[in-house]
């Protein structure tokens, strides 16, 4: 009986943490879409993450593909500061 209430308590505690909501806690959406963001526009530092999915993936160093990395790059980080400043309006 002791094995079956060391494996139920832990089971019964963690559904009890997560709740029955679908949507994804924000602050752990918000991270995934800022790595998931940082990856796409940095492979290679998604293949230093470990991250397989991005081994057969370059940057593209040209002038041109920097430029526009550097253009978008403000876009993206406006983006996610303005994320960022949500989430903190959200918790107060």
């Amino acid at each position: 009986m002791l094995h079956t209430t060391r494996t139920v308590v832990p089971i019964a505690l963690l559904l009890a943490c997560t709740g029955s909501s679908t949507a994804p806690p924000p602050f752990p959406a918000f991270v995934d879409a800022y790595f998931d963001a940082l990856y796409a526009y940095a492979p290679s530092l998604g293949t230093a993450a470990g991250l397989h999915q991005y081994d057969t993936i370059i940057e593209d160093r040209s002038a041109p593909a920097i430029a526009r990395r550097v253009a978008g790059g403000y876009v993206v980080a406006s983006l996610f500061a303005g994320r960022l400043g949500d989430l903190d309006h959200a918790k107060g």
